[in-house]
């Protein structure tokens, strides 16, 4: 939920921006990264205990 989320918001970041709306991407960004190699990490650990 949180990389999809994330995920929207870097998708519709630029167009916002030449809209004027100013969306938190770089923190979006930086959440995006960790997140999926968070879930990455997990889904490793998942597949070899099973």
């Amino acid at each position: 939920m949180i990389t999809g989320i994330s995920g929207v918001f870097l998708l519709i970041g630029p167009l916002a921006a030449k809209l004027g709306v100013s969306l938190p991407v770089s923190l979006m960004d930086t959440l995006h990264i960790y997140v999926g190699f968070a879930f990455f990490g997990l889904s490793v650990v998942h597949l070899a205990l099973n």
